[in-house]
């Protein structure tokens, strides 16, 4: 979606009192207006009026098009004079971010939103935005974050090993939500560091988790790749894995691996396997897959959320997954379906699973309706009494 923002305030205008600025990075045009110009009212609905007949142009010749094309935030600077330019740059954030849920709506090609309206209101938002991400972007430089563990169970519904995950407390002692902690530290590009203290924690740990189980499973963010610090603490998680009897899975996209294959090299001489995430969304490369299958790299895929939400209601996708089903079995890779929110989606698995002849111990299911990730900790004193 692109974003426009409408600024009614007086600048150095160009011709017929326009001044605008695109900024491509982010893929948005600001238009300067004066608003005290007679002629105000009447280019802002020529502008509105065009930017509608482009949108249902664009709407009509891409396929790919859903939902809004444009999303318009009218501002006025004068407005925002005694307000930290931080605070502006989350309004726009949450204002965005409301922008984004509206446009779902595929009658709407174009969405507008008046950022002055009820500022106060957006303001107290904002600021609570403001202090969590201070908060996050905190505990995670400074380590101080906790282990959450997900079982991820076999289709006979036996708890079979554990993701890894970790999350941060608020000050009133509650964990913030996974959503909004990821969020920020996608937003802040802090991905790498979230993985490096991930690989950290754990490795801490493996004690503890040794006595959950003895196969874990921990997703690593493909831009990680890039960071030396990262692919050092995974080196040392799986040394300590190793020498504590412990498997790790390491969850990556296919993408990553095509563009970090030499990251990879120091696996053959581990216990590390890795399991391809999001797969059946996007990127596939069933060549890539043959070719880590063949050197031992690989022993799962993992159903992206997107086809196992669907197996229920679309023939199309549960046949999708059912072609996944079959490639799996026939390069003897396991299957992991995320996303697995109900009793009708277990059972039309098993419905796949018995088609495709692929067994159940190699059948594994993730998701809320199975177990909500909770704190390491809670998970051992569950298992002691």
């Amino acid at each position: 979606m692109f974003y426009l923002y409408l600024n009614f305030s007086p600048k150095v205008f160009l011709k017929d009192n326009i001044f605008y600025e695109w900024i491509y990075d982010h893929e948005e045009l600001i238009l300067f207006m004066d608003k005290k110009d007679p002629n105000f009212q009447n280019l802002l609905s020529r502008i509105l009026e065009e930017l509608e007949n482009l949108a249902q142009k664009i709407s009509n010749t891409y396929l790919s098009v859903e939902g809004a094309v444009f999303a318009v935030i009218k501002i006025d600077s004068e407005f925002f004079v005694d307000y930290q330019a931080e605070e502006l740059k989350e309004a726009i954030n949450v204002i965005t971010e409301e922008l984004l849920i509206e446009s779902e709506d595929d009658s709407k090609l174009i969405v507008v939103k008046d950022l002055h309206k009820d500022f106060e209101e957006l303001l107290k938002i904002v600021r609570e935005n403001l202090r969590i991400k201070k908060l996050i972007i905190e505990k995670v430089l400074n380590k101080d974050v906790d282990i959450f563990v997900q079982w991820i169970y076999d289709l006979n519904l036996n708890k079979k090993y554990v993701e890894i995950l970790v999350r941060v407390k608020d000050k009133n002692n509650e964990y913030i939500p996974a959503y909004k902690f990821i969020k920020v530290l996608e937003k802040e590009k802090m991905m790498d560091k979230l993985d490096e203290v991930t690989f950290i924690k754990l490795a801490e740990n493996i004690d503890k988790v040794k006595k959950l189980t003895n196969k874990i499973s921990v997703n690593i963010y493909p831009d990680s790749l890039n960071s030396n610090t990262v692919i050092n603490a995974l080196k040392q998680l799986a040394d300590v894995c190793n020498r504590n009897e412990v498997e790790l899975d390491i969850e990556i996209t296919e993408y990553a691996i095509v563009v970090n294959r030499e990251v990879f090299d120091y696996i053959k001489d581990s216990k590390v396997y890795l399991v391809i995430d999001d797969f059946g969304a996007g990127y596939n490369n069933f060549e890539l897959i043959g070719s880590l299958k063949e050197k031992d790299f690989v022993r799962a895929l993992k159903i992206d959320g997107s086809i196992v939400k669907k197996l229920v209601e679309s023939k199309l996708y549960e046949n999708i997954a059912t072609t996944i089903s079959q490639f799996a079995k026939a390069v003897e890779l396991d299957l992991v379906y995320e996303f697995v929110d109900n009793e009708e989606i277990i059972n039309k698995i098993k419905e796949i699973s018995e088609e495709t002849k692929i067994p159940y111990d190699r059948v594994y299911l993730q998701g809320f309706y199975l177990h909500k990730p909770s704190p390491l900790e809670e998970e051992l004193k569950k298992s002691n009494k």
